[in-house]
């Protein structure tokens, strides 16, 4: 497993139209460094390297991300948080990703994308 990625980062479940992962966001995670120094948090491309790395490992290596919209990234996350991403199909090859953390499941993050 890549060393940018969470050593839990982990699927909870995977059909051929959704799936699920989560993970801890480790302080030690390279993508806090220097991002902010004094208040670091996640940078946004590292938040969709989880999504590429969980497309990757539910349903194959072939897989590649490409076209986003509708992309937003709505609060901060932090070393130490819990994340937990849904992914579900829209239709064809378009798919939608939401992000959340917390024991509230916040909202962080959303879009679209496809999958091809």
């Amino acid at each position: 497993m890549s060393t940018l990625l969470p050593k839990d980062f982990a699927l909870l479940s995977c059909s051929k139209d959704s799936l699920q992962a989560q993970c801890t966001l480790s302080p030690s995670l390279p993508w806090f460094k220097g991002h902010f120094p004094h208040c670091p948090i996640l940078p946004g491309v590292a938040e969709l390297y989880l999504l590429d790395a969980a497309v990757k490992l539910g349903w194959g290596e072939q897989c590649h991300l490409a076209g986003f919209s509708q992309l937003k990234f709505f609060c901060p996350l932090s070393p130490g948080a819990r994340v937990r991403l849904e992914v579900s199909a829209l239709k064809a090859s378009r798919w939608r990703f939401a992000l959340y953390s917390g024991a509230t499941e916040q909202l962080c993050a959303k879009g679209e994308f496809t999958l091809c």
